[in-house]
């Protein structure tokens, strides 16, 4: 990767992320207006923010520009009134559906959405667009999915390609789309990985808490459990295509709260089992140097002879400013949240062959975990993998070259070695 310095970024970029850590901590309130900023940027930078899912949070920074233009005025207040009717229109869905579920015996706990949501300064700033469920029992699958049939819930199943990660699509009566899900994340090529998450996450009902979420109970996972789903979520994203500003600003608000330090430690223990204690670096270096992530106490975090600190020890060591730097560029890249790009492909651990083949084999027992258990069928299955990929390539990303998606993959996968190395 090429060392980047703040000066990479573009102004609309920097400037976005100057408003996200004053709307996070509460500094845009005391900001007056502002004259200082020209209506071209800030129509970029709106635009921009939309991409990224950051619109709402904003906001009320946003319309503190005396030149914001009349029609962008007009987009921000009408998109923001949209969203937040649409968070409340989920929440309450969600809460209907769960409370269903739970009537009918279902354990079930809440996922992303108004679980973090309610640790933002304004809870519907942040965007949801669908339901996520988990469920604590895997074999409760089948009850569920009879128990929305029989209130009025339409099963979707056109356009699902997701067999690495099993859930059950659903259209709630009210037309929402609701993720009913028996794993957190993919599983990875790593299945001492993957046996550990899920055991992780086995939970009993009891374990979960019962959050006010905007004045209604929902179950929701402690907060050690949480923290280690939002990073895991940040892990299976990037290695997809990316993921936007709205992961980090989650980030942000999480830990700008005082998290008791015996869970920090249950937390650190799963990151350290996992792997995962450069991309915790990294995540967290990017969201205090950018994003208002607080590292003065008044969160759970300090900053200590250059590194991060909670109440009983080290939390993360400050990750080099170079590999925060394209880290960052990376997340402002990615596809689905920010500038669109056809070339963007997944990330892989390592940029030698071996690697390829390994992802390669592993998409192959995703898409096919009977078939492939037969050594007689690979070969047939790797070509059918394959066609697959290119079809994808052509159709899906725009008609890019298969030379452009393996650069983009070998660009991204050298930025993952780096996240995921031994050592900073």
């Amino acid at each position: 990767m090429g060392k980047k310095r703040i000066t990479d970024f573009e102004e609309k970029e920097s400037l976005l992320l100057e408003m996200i850590s004053d709307s996070l901590t509460l500094k845009s309130e005391e900001i007056g207006n502002t004259e200082n900023t020209n209506s071209s940027l800030l129509h970029g930078l709106t635009e921009f923010a939309a991409h990224q899912s950051v619109l709402p949070i904003i906001y009320h920074r946003l319309l503190k520009e005396k030149n914001l233009a009349a029609e962008d005025r007009e987009y921000l207040e009408m998109m923001v009134q949209e969203k937040a009717a649409k968070f409340y229109q989920i929440l309450f869905n969600a809460r209907s559906s769960i409370e269903l579920l739970r009537k009918n015996g279902v354990s079930v706990a809440l996922l992303k959405g108004a679980s973090v949501a309610c640790f933002y300064p304004v809870p519907e700033s942040r965007k949801s667009s669908d339901i996520d469920l988990f469920l604590l029992r895997s074999e409760d699958v089948s009850a569920a999915c009879q128990i929305f049939e029989a209130n009025g819930y339409r099963q979707i199943t056109e356009g699902q390609t997701e067999h690495a990660n099993p859930h059950e699509l659903w259209g709630t009566p009210d037309r929402h789309l609701l993720e009913l899900h028996t794993m957190l994340v993919k599983p990875t090529e790593d299945r001492n990985f993957n046996e550990y998450v899920a055991k992780r996450f086995a939970l009993s009902g009891d374990a979960l808490l019962e959050k006010n979420v905007l004045g209604f109970s929902l179950p929701v996972f402690p907060d050690d459990c949480l923290a280690f789903h939002l990073l895991l979520h940040m892990r299976m994203d990037f290695f997809a295509s990316g993921f936007g500003l709205k992961l980090l600003c989650d980030w942000v608000v999480f830990w700008n709260r005082k998290v008791e330090p015996a869970l920090v430690e249950n937390f650190l223990r799963d990151v350290e089992k996992c792997g995962m204690k450069n991309f915790l670096s990294v995540i967290t270096s990017v969201c205090i140097s950018y994003l208002g992530l607080s590292a003065d106490g008044s969160g759970t975090l300090v900053e200590k002879d250059g590194d991060y600190f909670y109440e009983n020890g080290l939390f993360c060591k400050k990750a080099e400013e170079n590999l925060v730097h394209d880290f960052l560029q990376d997340v402002f890249d990615a596809e689905r949240h920010g500038k669109p790009g056809g070339d963007r492909m997944m990330a892989l651990q390592d940029t030698g062959i071996l690697s390829y083949i390994r992802s390669f084999h592993h998409l192959t027992k995703l898409y096919f975990p009977k078939a492939s258990r037969w050594v007689v069928t690979l070969p047939f299955l790797y070509i059918f993998v394959f066609v697959r990929f290119l079809y994808n390539n052509h159709k899906i990303r725009g008609g890019q070259s298969v030379s452009a998606v393996i650069s983009s993959t070998k660009k991204r996968s050298e930025l993952a070695k780096q996240l995921f190395s031994k050592t900073l």
